[in-house]
Protein backbone atom coordinates (compact mmCIF):
# COMPACT_ATOMS: atom_id res chain seq x y z
CA UNK A 1 0.00 0.00 0.00
CA UNK A 2 1.44 3.47 -0.59
CA UNK A 3 0.78 4.97 2.51
CA UNK A 4 2.80 2.00 4.62
CA UNK A 5 5.84 3.34 2.95
CA UNK A 6 5.37 6.71 4.93
CA UNK A 7 5.69 7.32 9.00
CA UNK A 8 3.43 8.44 11.33
CA UNK A 9 4.59 12.10 10.93
CA UNK A 10 3.63 12.13 6.98
CA UNK A 11 1.00 10.42 7.76
CA UNK A 12 -0.49 13.18 10.07
CA UNK A 13 0.56 16.01 6.96
CA UNK A 14 -1.17 14.11 4.50
CA UNK A 15 -4.29 13.83 6.09
CA UNK A 16 -3.98 17.89 7.43
CA UNK A 17 -3.27 18.36 3.95
CA UNK A 18 -6.39 16.61 2.63
CA UNK A 19 -8.65 17.98 4.70
CA UNK A 20 -7.18 22.24 4.28
CA UNK A 21 -7.71 21.40 0.98
CA UNK A 22 -11.06 20.22 1.85
CA UNK A 23 -11.95 23.54 3.51
CA UNK A 24 -10.34 25.53 0.45
CA UNK A 25 -12.54 23.80 -1.69
CA UNK A 26 -15.61 24.46 0.66
CA UNK A 27 -14.38 28.26 0.99
CA UNK A 28 -14.33 28.45 -2.83
CA UNK A 29 -18.06 26.86 -3.16
CA UNK A 30 -19.14 28.86 -0.92
CA UNK A 31 -18.01 31.64 -2.47
CA UNK A 32 -19.09 30.56 -5.93
CA UNK A 33 -22.51 30.06 -4.64
CA UNK A 34 -22.45 32.96 -2.45
CA UNK A 35 -21.67 35.27 -5.43
CA UNK A 36 -24.33 33.31 -7.80
CA UNK A 37 -26.87 34.75 -5.37
CA UNK A 38 -25.53 37.67 -5.62
CA UNK A 39 -25.49 38.03 -9.38
CA UNK A 40 -29.40 37.03 -8.98
CA UNK A 41 -30.45 39.25 -6.66
CA UNK A 42 -28.71 41.62 -8.27
CA UNK A 43 -29.92 41.03 -11.49
CA UNK A 44 -33.84 40.38 -10.14
CA UNK A 45 -33.20 43.93 -8.02
CA UNK A 46 -31.78 45.86 -10.72
CA UNK A 47 -33.15 44.73 -13.51
CA UNK A 48 -35.94 43.23 -13.44
CA UNK A 49 -37.76 45.33 -11.02
CA UNK A 50 -36.32 48.37 -13.05
CA UNK A 51 -37.99 46.80 -15.84
CA UNK A 52 -41.13 46.02 -14.32
CA UNK A 53 -41.26 49.56 -13.24
CA UNK A 54 -40.20 50.97 -16.79
CA UNK A 55 -43.59 48.93 -17.83
CA UNK A 56 -45.93 49.84 -15.49
CA UNK A 57 -44.49 53.73 -16.09
CA UNK A 58 -45.20 52.98 -19.94
CA UNK A 59 -49.11 51.66 -19.23
CA UNK A 60 -49.32 54.68 -17.26
CA UNK A 61 -48.35 57.01 -20.00
CA UNK A 62 -50.19 55.21 -22.78
CA UNK A 63 -53.58 55.49 -20.29
CA UNK A 64 -52.76 59.09 -20.16
CA UNK A 65 -52.20 59.71 -24.03
CA UNK A 66 -55.87 57.71 -24.06
CA UNK A 67 -57.44 59.80 -21.58
CA UNK A 68 -56.70 63.49 -22.38
CA UNK A 69 -57.54 62.96 -26.14
CA UNK A 70 -60.97 61.42 -24.85
CA UNK A 71 -61.48 64.21 -22.18
CA UNK A 72 -60.81 66.73 -25.02
CA UNK A 73 -62.95 64.85 -27.40
CA UNK A 74 -66.05 64.85 -24.65
CA UNK A 75 -65.16 68.62 -23.68
CA UNK A 76 -64.76 69.94 -27.78
CA UNK A 77 -61.73 72.17 -26.08
CA UNK A 78 -64.28 74.41 -24.58
CA UNK A 79 -64.36 76.41 -21.32
CA UNK A 80 -60.42 76.39 -21.20
CA UNK A 81 -59.90 72.96 -22.00
CA UNK A 82 -58.09 72.86 -24.78
CA UNK A 83 -54.58 72.18 -23.31
CA UNK A 84 -55.49 68.47 -23.73
CA UNK A 85 -53.51 68.16 -27.05
CA UNK A 86 -50.41 69.47 -25.45
CA UNK A 87 -50.89 67.40 -22.68
CA UNK A 88 -51.19 64.26 -24.27
CA UNK A 89 -48.14 65.42 -26.39
CA UNK A 90 -46.12 65.07 -23.17
CA UNK A 91 -47.20 62.03 -22.26
CA UNK A 92 -46.49 60.49 -25.42
CA UNK A 93 -42.76 61.62 -25.47
CA UNK A 94 -42.51 60.44 -22.20
CA UNK A 95 -44.11 57.03 -23.30
CA UNK A 96 -41.30 57.26 -26.11
CA UNK A 97 -38.69 57.95 -23.56
CA UNK A 98 -39.86 54.84 -21.66
CA UNK A 99 -39.43 52.84 -24.82
CA UNK A 100 -35.78 53.56 -25.30
CA UNK A 101 -35.14 53.11 -21.63
CA UNK A 102 -36.63 49.76 -21.76
CA UNK A 103 -35.07 48.68 -24.75
CA UNK A 104 -31.48 49.67 -23.26
CA UNK A 105 -32.16 47.51 -20.28
CA UNK A 106 -33.12 44.63 -22.05
CA UNK A 107 -32.32 43.81 -25.96
CA UNK A 108 -34.81 41.66 -26.36
CA UNK A 109 -37.76 44.63 -26.33
CA UNK A 110 -38.50 45.60 -30.11
CA UNK A 111 -38.22 48.95 -29.81
CA UNK A 112 -39.07 50.05 -33.57
CA UNK A 113 -42.02 48.09 -32.85
CA UNK A 114 -43.58 49.75 -29.71
CA UNK A 115 -42.66 52.87 -31.34
CA UNK A 116 -44.30 52.33 -34.44
CA UNK A 117 -47.12 51.28 -32.75
CA UNK A 118 -47.22 53.92 -30.12
CA UNK A 119 -47.01 56.82 -32.49
CA UNK A 120 -49.75 55.28 -34.84
CA UNK A 121 -51.86 55.13 -31.66
CA UNK A 122 -50.98 58.34 -30.60
CA UNK A 123 -51.41 59.78 -34.20
CA UNK A 124 -54.80 57.99 -34.41
CA UNK A 125 -56.36 59.89 -31.04
CA UNK A 126 -54.78 62.94 -31.92
CA UNK A 127 -57.32 63.19 -35.39
CA UNK A 128 -59.82 61.39 -33.26
CA UNK A 129 -59.59 64.80 -30.72
CA UNK A 130 -59.24 66.97 -33.85
CA UNK A 131 -62.65 65.94 -35.40
CA UNK A 132 -64.87 65.99 -32.38
CA UNK A 133 -63.51 69.58 -31.60
CA UNK A 134 -63.46 70.85 -35.35
CA UNK A 135 -67.17 68.57 -36.32
CA UNK A 136 -68.45 66.98 -32.88
CA UNK A 137 -70.04 64.24 -32.27
CA UNK A 138 -70.56 62.98 -36.23
CA UNK A 139 -67.00 63.69 -37.21
CA UNK A 140 -65.70 62.03 -34.27
CA UNK A 141 -67.86 58.93 -33.97
CA UNK A 142 -66.83 58.15 -36.96
CA UNK A 143 -63.19 57.88 -36.91
CA UNK A 144 -63.66 56.19 -33.15
CA UNK A 145 -63.51 52.78 -34.79
CA UNK A 146 -60.06 53.41 -36.29
CA UNK A 147 -58.89 54.61 -32.87
CA UNK A 148 -60.28 51.99 -31.38
CA UNK A 149 -58.54 49.54 -33.01
CA UNK A 150 -55.18 51.51 -32.73
CA UNK A 151 -55.56 51.86 -29.02
CA UNK A 152 -56.51 47.43 -29.06
CA UNK A 153 -53.13 47.39 -31.10
CA UNK A 154 -51.32 49.12 -28.70
CA UNK A 155 -52.92 47.45 -25.79
CA UNK A 156 -51.42 43.82 -27.23
CA UNK A 157 -48.29 44.89 -27.76
CA UNK A 158 -48.10 46.47 -23.91
CA UNK A 159 -50.01 43.55 -22.48
CA UNK A 160 -47.41 41.44 -24.52
CA UNK A 161 -44.50 43.66 -22.86
CA UNK A 162 -45.92 43.39 -19.40
CA UNK A 163 -46.21 39.82 -19.38
CA UNK A 164 -42.88 38.99 -20.88
CA UNK A 165 -41.03 41.15 -17.90
CA UNK A 166 -43.37 39.76 -14.94
CA UNK A 167 -42.76 35.93 -16.93
CA UNK A 168 -39.10 37.05 -16.68
CA UNK A 169 -39.40 37.99 -13.29
CA UNK A 170 -40.94 35.29 -12.33
CA UNK A 171 -37.83 33.72 -13.84
CA UNK A 172 -35.68 35.26 -12.09
CA UNK A 173 -36.82 34.75 -8.69
CA UNK A 174 -36.99 30.65 -9.77
CA UNK A 175 -33.70 30.84 -10.66
CA UNK A 176 -32.48 32.77 -7.18
CA UNK A 177 -34.61 30.31 -5.56
CA UNK A 178 -32.88 27.52 -7.12
CA UNK A 179 -29.72 29.63 -6.05
CA UNK A 180 -30.45 29.80 -2.42
CA UNK A 181 -31.62 25.98 -2.37
CA UNK A 182 -28.41 24.91 -4.08
CA UNK A 183 -26.18 27.07 -1.97
CA UNK A 184 -27.87 25.36 0.89
CA UNK A 185 -27.35 22.06 -0.38
CA UNK A 186 -23.78 22.87 -1.51
CA UNK A 187 -23.22 24.10 1.99
CA UNK A 188 -24.57 20.86 3.38
CA UNK A 189 -22.88 18.74 1.57
CA UNK A 190 -19.41 20.78 2.32
CA UNK A 191 -20.26 19.95 5.88
CA UNK A 192 -20.92 16.87 5.65
CA UNK A 193 -17.64 16.06 3.79
CA UNK A 194 -15.74 17.86 6.23
CA UNK A 195 -17.54 15.92 8.96
CA UNK A 196 -16.80 12.70 7.32
CA UNK A 197 -12.86 13.87 6.75
CA UNK A 198 -12.23 14.74 10.17
CA UNK A 199 -14.29 11.39 11.49
CA UNK A 200 -11.67 9.81 8.79
CA UNK A 201 -8.63 11.27 10.08
CA UNK A 202 -9.83 10.63 13.82
CA UNK A 203 -10.61 7.05 12.23
CA UNK A 204 -6.81 6.93 10.37
CA UNK A 205 -4.97 8.33 13.38
CA UNK A 206 -7.05 5.78 15.99
CA UNK A 207 -5.94 2.79 13.52
CA UNK A 208 -2.09 4.10 13.41
CA UNK A 209 -1.91 4.29 17.30
CA UNK A 210 -3.84 1.27 17.81
CA UNK A 211 -0.30 -1.19 18.52
CA UNK A 212 0.35 1.57 21.10
CA UNK A 213 -2.24 0.21 23.57
CA UNK A 214 -0.67 -3.81 22.71
CA UNK A 215 2.52 -3.01 23.24
CA UNK A 216 1.58 -1.09 26.72
CA UNK A 217 -0.13 -4.99 27.82
CA UNK A 218 3.21 -6.34 26.53
CA UNK A 219 5.23 -3.85 28.59
CA UNK A 220 2.80 -4.29 31.56
CA UNK A 221 3.08 -8.32 31.21
CA UNK A 222 7.10 -8.21 31.13
CA UNK A 223 7.16 -5.73 34.06
CA UNK A 224 5.58 -8.83 35.80
CA UNK A 225 7.86 -11.60 34.65
CA UNK A 226 5.47 -12.67 31.77
CA UNK A 227 6.97 -13.40 28.98
CA UNK A 228 4.56 -16.04 27.43
CA UNK A 229 2.34 -13.30 25.51
CA UNK A 230 2.61 -13.54 21.44
CA UNK A 231 5.00 -10.55 20.25
CA UNK A 232 3.26 -7.62 19.00
CA UNK A 233 3.74 -7.10 14.94
CA UNK A 234 2.98 -4.27 12.82
CA UNK A 235 4.09 -4.03 9.52
CA UNK A 236 4.73 -0.89 7.79
CA UNK A 237 7.38 1.56 8.11
CA UNK A 238 6.54 3.60 10.55
CA UNK A 239 7.92 4.64 13.93
CA UNK A 240 5.45 2.40 15.89
CA UNK A 241 6.51 -0.64 13.40
CA UNK A 242 10.09 0.24 14.57
CA UNK A 243 8.96 0.11 18.10
CA UNK A 244 7.39 -3.22 17.78
CA UNK A 245 10.36 -4.69 16.27
CA UNK A 246 12.50 -3.10 18.99
CA UNK A 247 9.76 -4.92 21.34
CA UNK A 248 10.25 -8.37 19.58
CA UNK A 249 13.99 -8.07 20.36
CA UNK A 250 13.85 -7.25 23.56
CA UNK A 251 10.79 -9.95 24.39
CA UNK A 252 13.16 -12.58 22.78
CA UNK A 253 16.47 -11.42 24.48
CA UNK A 254 14.73 -11.23 27.97
CA UNK A 255 13.03 -14.75 27.75
CA UNK A 256 16.17 -16.69 26.21
CA UNK A 257 17.91 -14.81 29.18
CA UNK A 258 15.50 -15.65 31.64
CA UNK A 259 15.50 -19.34 30.31
CA UNK A 260 19.18 -19.44 30.91
CA UNK A 261 19.33 -17.82 34.07
CA UNK A 262 16.31 -20.96 35.13
CA UNK A 263 18.68 -23.56 33.54
CA UNK A 264 21.49 -22.43 35.51
CA UNK A 265 19.55 -22.55 39.20
CA UNK A 266 18.34 -25.79 38.53
CA UNK A 267 21.48 -26.72 37.59
CA UNK A 268 22.83 -24.90 40.83
CA UNK A 269 19.68 -26.88 42.63
CA UNK A 270 21.23 -29.92 41.42
CA UNK A 271 24.61 -29.78 42.41
CA UNK A 272 23.39 -28.51 46.04
CA UNK A 273 21.16 -31.32 46.29
CA UNK A 274 24.32 -34.08 45.19
CA UNK A 275 26.62 -32.19 47.68
CA UNK A 276 23.83 -32.42 50.46
CA UNK A 277 23.79 -35.97 49.69
CA UNK A 278 27.48 -36.63 49.72
CA UNK A 279 27.59 -34.33 52.92
CA UNK A 280 25.16 -36.40 54.78
CA UNK A 281 27.08 -39.34 53.68
CA UNK A 282 29.87 -37.93 54.53
CA UNK A 283 28.34 -37.34 58.04
CA UNK A 284 27.31 -40.78 58.30
CA UNK A 285 30.84 -42.60 57.86
CA UNK A 286 32.08 -39.91 60.50
CA UNK A 287 29.41 -40.91 63.22
CA UNK A 288 29.73 -44.61 62.36
CA UNK A 289 33.96 -44.00 62.70
CA UNK A 290 33.61 -42.05 65.72
CA UNK A 291 31.25 -45.13 67.40
CA UNK A 292 33.95 -47.83 66.18
CA UNK A 293 36.56 -45.58 67.86
CA UNK A 294 34.67 -44.85 71.01
CA UNK A 295 34.13 -48.64 70.80
CA UNK A 296 37.89 -49.32 70.49
CA UNK A 297 38.31 -47.07 73.29
CA UNK A 298 36.21 -48.52 75.39
CA UNK A 299 38.31 -51.90 74.69
CA UNK A 300 41.36 -50.81 75.67
CA UNK A 301 40.27 -48.86 78.64
CA UNK A 302 39.05 -52.27 79.33
CA UNK A 303 41.60 -54.33 78.63
CA UNK A 304 43.87 -51.64 80.39
CA UNK A 305 41.84 -51.53 83.57
CA UNK A 306 42.40 -55.89 83.51
CA UNK A 307 45.86 -55.57 83.04
CA UNK A 308 45.92 -53.49 86.25
CA UNK A 309 44.32 -55.79 87.79
CA UNK A 310 46.50 -58.49 87.06
CA UNK A 311 49.51 -57.25 87.17
CA UNK A 312 50.12 -57.41 91.28
CA UNK A 313 49.20 -60.81 91.30
CA UNK A 314 51.48 -61.74 88.82
CA UNK A 315 54.21 -59.57 90.57
CA UNK A 316 53.33 -62.25 93.50
CA UNK A 317 53.37 -65.24 91.44
CA UNK A 318 56.95 -64.45 90.41
CA UNK A 319 58.57 -63.35 93.62
CA UNK A 320 56.90 -66.49 94.82
CA UNK A 321 59.20 -68.85 92.10
CA UNK A 322 61.89 -66.89 92.69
Amino acid sequence: MLMSQFGIVARARILFAILGILVIAMGGGGMYVAQHIRTSVEEMITHQDQLQELASEFKINVIQIQQWFTDISATRGRDGLDDGFTQAQQYFEAARANITALAALDSTVSAAALTQALTEYYNKGQQMAQLYVAQGPEGGNAFMSTFDAAAEMMGEKLETLITRIQTEKSTAQQQLNFNLTLGTSASLIATLVLIAGLLGALWALARQLKPLVALQQLSMRMADNDFRGAAVVVHGNTEIAALSVAFQHLQTSLTNSFQRIASNIKQVHEVTRQLQSIAAATLSNANREQLEVTQVATAINEMAATVARNCPQQRRRFRRSI
